[in-house]
Parts: C-alpha cells; structure tokens; sequence
C-alpha cells in the first residue's frame, strides 16, 4: 500500500510541497508560478512511505529529509552571503519546515521539531 499525504505551503516566493510516495528517496525540485504570476514558486517532494512517522525514529528520518528539502527550497548557502540574505533564509527555511512539520499531523515529528528549534535558538 502505497502512503501519499499531500501538502503545500507558500513562503515568500518558496513552497515546500512535501508529496508522500513510495517512489525514490531522491529530492526532485520542481519551479511553478503562484497566483502572484511574478513570483516563482520552488516545490520539493520528500518519500516518507517507508518510515513510521509516529516513531521516534521514524520522525527523526522524516524531520532529515523536511530540512534538506527547506534548504533545497530556499536557496541553501547561495542566500547566506549577507546577513540580510541569511536571515531571509533562515526565515523561509523555518517557515517551510513549520508548515511541513503541522501538516504531517505527527505528535513524534512535532515533539521532534520543537526540540530542535529550542537548541537551535539556545545555539544562537
């Protein structure tokens, strides 16, 4: 049985759009437009069908893979050249990880999540 969970969230001119499939584990990036037709609109679709995202392990899996495709999503290092530019990617890359995390509807993942933002902001 094949598990897809669908979702969506718009940043600043980033989306995440995390497709669930039992397919590879490769992240492909796709380009599109919002409903703003200058603003273009970057998608990533994580697998997580072969993890139990309700685990401890699983969400640690899941949470990897959120992270990587947020980088992905939101420029990586080419948007940390300025602290203006870091600070946008920062924002975007938190704000695509939030969203992701919320739809999942994962007590483990959201747990997860939590924890690492806290030691994130305590790093800082």
């Amino acid at each position: 049985m094949t598990r897809t969970a669908p979702f969506a969230l718009a940043i600043s001119g980033a989306c995440l759009a995390i497709a669930l499939p039992a397919a590879a584990q490769s992240l492909a990036l796709s380009q599109g437009f919002s409903s703003d037709p200058s603003q273009v609109v970057t998608r990533a679709h994580v697998p997580y069908a072969d993890v139990d995202e309700r685990s401890a392990v699983g969400a640690r899996i899941l949470l990897q893979r959120i992270e990587t495709a947020a980088e992905a999503v939101c420029g990586g290092a080419a948007n940390r050249s300025s602290a203006h530019e870091a600070q946008a990617f920062e924002d975007c890359r938190s704000a695509a990880i939030s969203g992701a995390v919320a739809r999942a509807r994962s007590p483990a993942l959201a747990a997860l999540t939590s924890r690492r933002q806290a030691q994130m902001r305590a790093a800082r």
